[in-house]
C-alpha cells in the first residue's frame, strides 16, 4: 500500500503512525511490544496480500535466524492486543501453508497534527497478560507522586502484583514525557556485577 509520510493508517479503533511506532485506540497509546509492532507494520504495508512467514521473520529479526514459534507467539500478543476475533472484528488471517494476511479495511489519513504520544521514546515494556484487579487507588497515588519522586520503589512478597503495578503504571504515562520508557528484568541475574552490561546496553 503507498502512503506518505504525512498520512496514517486506521483501521476499526486504531491509528498506527508509523514513524513514530505509535498505536492510538481512540485517543490511548496502545501498547504493542517491539516485535508485534514490526509484524503490524510489515502487514499494513502489504494489506490484502499474503505476508509468509519467511518474509515476516526476515523483516522482524534481519540479523537473526529464529524459529517459526517466535513468530507465532509474537503474532499471537499482536492479535490478542488488537482484540482480532472479538466481537466480530477480524484484522489478521492466517492463510495456511503460506503465511499471513492483513484483511480489515484501510484509511489513509492525513495526519493533521502530531500524536499525543508522538514526544515519546520507544520502549521495551513487556506485554501484561493478565489484568490488574483492586489496585486502581495504588496507580492512581503513584502517578501524583511520581513528579515529587524520582525513584519510588514498589515491596511486598512475590507473587502480590508489584510488576504489574509498575507496568499499568508505565503505560498510563505513555505520552506524557519526552523520554523512553525502558524494563530492566532483574530476575535472571546471579550476580549483582551482571546488571552493569544489561543497563548500559539498555540505555545505549
Amino acid at each position: 500500500m503507498n502512503r506518505s509520510p504525512n498520512q496514517a493508517f486506521g483501521f476499526g479503533p486504531y491509528r498506527i503512525y508509523p514513524e513514530q511506532r505509535l498505536v492510538l485506540e481512540g485517543d490511548q497509546p496502545l501498547r504493542l511490544g517491539r516485535r508485534a509492532m514490526d509484524i503490524l507494520l510489515i502487514l499494513l504495508a502489504q494489506a490484502g496480500e499474503v505476508v509468509s512467514k519467511q518474509q515476516l521473520m526476515a523483516g522482524v529479526w534481519p540479523d537473526n535466524v529464529v524459529e517459526e514459534i517466535n513468530l507465532r507467539v509474537h503474532m499471537a500478543a499482536l492479535r490478542k492486543a488488537l482484540g482480532d476475533g472479538q466481537n466480530g472484528q477480524r484484522y489478521i488471517v492466517t492463510v495456511a501453508h503460506r503465511g499471513y494476511s492483513f484483511v480489515a479495511p484501510i484509511l489513509l489519513e492525513p495526519i493533521r497534527q502530531r500524536p499525543a504520544g508522538d514526544a515519546v521514546g520507544r520502549h521495551n515494556l513487556p506485554l501484561r497478560r493478565t489484568r490488574m484487579i483492586g489496585r486502581q487507588p495504588l496507580v492512581d497515588s503513584l502517578m501524583k507522586q511520581l513528579p515529587r519522586q524520582r525513584c519510588i520503589t514498589l515491596v511486598g512478597p512475590g507473587g502480590i502484583g508489584k510488576t504489574t503495578v509498575a507496568l499499568l503504571l508505565a503505560e498510563q504515562l505513555i505520552g506524557r514525557y519526552r523520554f523512553s520508557f525502558l524494563f530492566l528484568s532483574l530476575a535472571p541475574f546471579f550476580y549483582p556485577r551482571m546488571i552493569y552490561s544489561h543497563l548500559a546496553a539498555l540505555l545505549d
